[in-house]
């Protein structure tokens, strides 16, 4: 059966969680026989017979501000455009960013939007450069998406209850966490510490202020054990200059011996693997993709203790104060000299990764699917 058109946006590649999520819907959607035409500045990495690219070209360049002026105007003349020569199903998009070109494009057509939340955007906007601003353009392009869109679907229940608190909204919110996505892969069950006897910890991501690592390096630092190394995997994507934050303080501390940087492995999941720890210290997570992982790869977990990271980790001894580094640091400790402890971590840690093994390409469809029915009725 031939299904109906849908249109989406993404200005164009980077690496990271919140791409290759998009990817895999928009992939899951072709798959059951929509066709999906995306709106960016570049043909993006993601083949499927039913997926179509439109090229804009902007004239700035995505550094600068009126870039994104341009990239605006320009992806809403080529969505409406879109609209008035094919029968358009609905807009499917990750971000309020988005989902306001997805409105605005569909004023006067009919055409509804439905928005996969992947991120506390008004709440990030506060630690960043020009919080202020930020946060308010983000606190507009949220409001204004729920007033208009037709369903909007967060990515855990924290962000879904804060957005619900902030907001008046028109649209249904829902919300629907990530899978795991590599739970069927077959890893190998040696680990270097049995050679050697040194515990590898491990951590994945992109080094910014969020993600919080140093934070684990001054843990790290206070610990009486010495029979460990601690694995980096990323980099500084975006050039926050965390990563040479880092990257100074291994070497004001001396710890250049015991800590990695590895910068981004395609293989990091093998990677992790082999290690005997998975660390997560971030501040705030929209989608934990690295943990979920680390999980599917059988390793044992910690993470920080914020709603985002202890609703996946979901007992007490899988997460650790921000406020006190010296509690992971005995955490640590603990972990590498007591066997019995290890087994508790293990254990726990499995326990966690059944909970989020499903079909999270189906679930999407049904929101698409939901979309589509109401606007018939």
């Amino acid at each position: 059966m031939h299904k109906k058109q849908i249109l989406s946006f993404y200005y164009k590649h980077k690496t990271g969680g919140f791409t290759t999520r998009l990817y895999k819907a928009w992939t899951a959607l072709a798959n059951d026989g929509y066709k999906l035409t995306y709106i960016s500045t570049e043909k993006l990495p993601v083949e499927n017979k039913n997926i179509t690219a439109h090229i804009i070209l902007c004239r700035n360049k995505p550094s600068t501000v009126l870039f994104w002026g341009e990239y605006f105007l320009r992806a809403i003349f080529a969505a409406r455009k879109i609209i008035k020569n094919e029968q358009v199903s609905c807009f499917f998009v990750f971000s309020f960013f988005y989902s306001s070109l997805s409105i605005l494009s569909g004023f006067g057509n009919g055409v509804k939007t439905l928005v996969f939340i992947r991120a506390d955007d008004v709440y990030m906007s506060s630690l960043k450069s020009f919080a202020k601003l930020r946060t308010k353009l983000h606190i507009f392009l949220e409001k204004f998406s729920l007033n208009y869109a037709a369903i909007a679907v967060a990515t855990n229940q924290k962000m879904m209850t804060s957005i619900r608190a902030r907001n008046n909204a028109k649209a249904d919110i829902y919300y629907l966490p990530n899978n795991i996505v590599n739970a069927n892969i077959k890893y190998s069950k040696e680990k270097y510490s049995r050679i050697d006897g040194v515990f590898r910890f491990i951590t994945a991501s992109v080094l910014n202020e969020g993600k919080n690592i140093l934070y684990t390096l001054q843990a790290l630092q206070k610990m009486n054990s010495m029979n460990w190394e601690f694995l980096i995997v990323g980099d500084d994507i975006e050039n926050t200059g965390y990563g040479k934050q880092i990257e100074h303080y291994i070497l004001e501390n001396k710890l250049h011996d015991k800590v990695k940087l590895l910068g981004w492995k395609n293989d990091a999941d093998k990677l992790i693997s082999q290690c005997d720890l998975f660390i997560i210290s971030t501040i705030m997570e929209g989608s934990p993709n690295a943990l979920l992982e680390a999980l599917g790869t059988n390793i044992s977990c910690l993470g920080s203790d914020i709603p985002e990271i202890s609703e996946i980790l979901a007992y007490p001894d899988l997460v650790f104060d921000l406020n006190n580094p010296s509690s992971l640091s005995e955490t640590l400790d603990k972990f590498c000299r007591n066997n019995n402890y290890r087994l508790n971590i293990a254990d726990l840690s499995l326990k966690c990764r059944e909970r989020y093994i499903f079909n999270w390409e189906k679930r999407v469809i049904y929101f698409v699917e939901k979309v589509i029915s109401n606007d018939k009725k």
